[in-house]
């Protein structure tokens, strides 16, 4: 067996905390080291981990950069969230709507909005797709802030995703939309959570 690099896109990961959640897991196999550069995370492990063992490591991951960031959700005062846990799938290729998030009526500013979510698809290796947008009510328009492609992990099981970013919003009503397609045989998603908060930065 050989050392194993399992990589990530870091959201608000601190290394040391995380290493601790995946330490205190129910993952056999034994934990290396966590190396941060950029947006990359990249965790290694003394031997490649088994199909539940990455499942287990997904969810760690996803858990800790939506509860353990800067601004964890929810946060109350002056914070919008949205959850689903639930498991949906899909074999259209055209976007199902996932999530969609509703605001209460916000004052013009500066906002953060984050998402995070676990993506995959029922076959091995194939691809799913999915795009965060929002939608403002006052207008009728949406505004696409992420869309990608994400390959199923060896064994078919989920990945992690997240991102975030900021945005200058007039005073309205809005709503944050995760979507979801396959590329290739049958999509799945699960664990989705937006947030939108004011900043000041």
């Amino acid at each position: 067996m050989a050392e194993t690099k399992y990589s990530f896109v870091k959201l608000d990961s601190e290394a040391g905390l995380l290493e601790e959640e995946i330490r205190r897991s129910n993952i056999s196999t034994t934990l290396d080291r966590i190396m941060t550069t950029g947006d990359a995370l990249d965790i290694y492990f003394v031997n490649p981990l088994s199909g539940g063992d990455e499942t287990i490591l997904n969810t760690v991951v996803v858990d800790h950069d939506v509860y353990n960031s800067d601004v964890p959700f929810p946060t109350g005062q002056g914070d919008e969230f949205g959850i689903d846990d639930s498991e949906s799938t899909t074999s259209s290729k055209n976007y199902q709507e996932k999530l969609r998030y509703g605001s209460s009526r916000l004052p013009a500013g500066k906002y953060e909005i984050k998402w995070s979510f676990e993506l995959g698809n029922t076959k091995q290796a194939k691809e799913s797709e999915y795009r965060v947008r929002i939608y403002q009510v006052g207008t009728d328009e949406y505004t696409t802030l992420a869309e990608a492609m994400q390959e199923a992990n060896k064994n078919g099981s989920y990945h992690p995703v997240s991102g975030f970013t900021e945005l200058e919003l007039d005073e309205d009503i809005y709503e944050i939309v995760v979507e979801y397609k396959r590329a290739a045989h049958t999509a799945k998603i699960r664990r989705v959570r937006v947030n939108l908060r004011p900043t000041t930065r």
